[in-house]
């Protein structure tokens, strides 16, 4: 058997546990930070008209829920022209599309630009026009979930992370075994 020995240098002695628990808290918290990126859209559109002045009175909010905190905005019915999909990014091999919905003072994203899932895109753009040219129908909601991929992508960083940091405690426990024996 080869015993194996921290390595020595006149300038300072890094035991390699260390470097393998600084490996492992980086991506452990690497691995956090996507989790916390995971969020949450629903768009909730409403109508409702006062009967004595045949006015229609409505709107949409958008909320948007994050892992720790969370924000909502609300645009009145009478603001929203329409809803589009726009090409956001074009890359060599990726072109990535966001719904947007188009008011009076600019565009509202309502979803992310990535993955790129066109067709789906495609049908939330068209629902919410729908329900803009639509009087008849009183109440939209759309669940749109964004960077779903994240939370489960940061999880399984989390846990490599987490595996590295056993492993350089079984490093660290196996050299200060040796080094009490020897």
């Amino acid at each position: 058997m080869v015993i194996l020995e921290p390595i020595q240098s006149k300038y300072c002695s890094v035991p390699r546990h260390v470097g393998i628990l600084t490996f492992a808290s980086i991506i452990s918290f690497t691995g956090i930070i996507f989790i916390s990126t995971e969020q949450l859209t629903t768009l909730t559109c409403w109508r409702s008209s006062l009967s004595n002045l045949e006015e229609i009175q409505g709107g949409c909010t958008i909320t948007t829920a994050r892992r720790f905190m969370s924000s909502s905005q609300t645009i009145a019915l009478h603001h929203l022209q329409a809803a589009r999909l726009e090409q956001r990014h074009q890359h060599r091999y990726h072109i990535s599309y966001q719904v947007v919905l188009q008011t009076d003072s600019g565009e509202v994203p309502i979803t992310s630009a990535a993955p790129p899932a066109k067709r789906w895109k495609e049908e939330v753009a068209a629902d919410i026009n729908r329900f803009l040219h639509t009087p008849q129908q009183t109440n939209l909601q759309i669940q749109l979930d964004n960077q779903d991929w994240a939370g489960i992508f940061g999880f399984s960083v989390a846990v490599i992370g987490t595996g590295c940091s056993l492993f350089a405690r079984q490093i660290n426990q196996n050299l200060s075994h040796y080094n009490s024996n020897g």
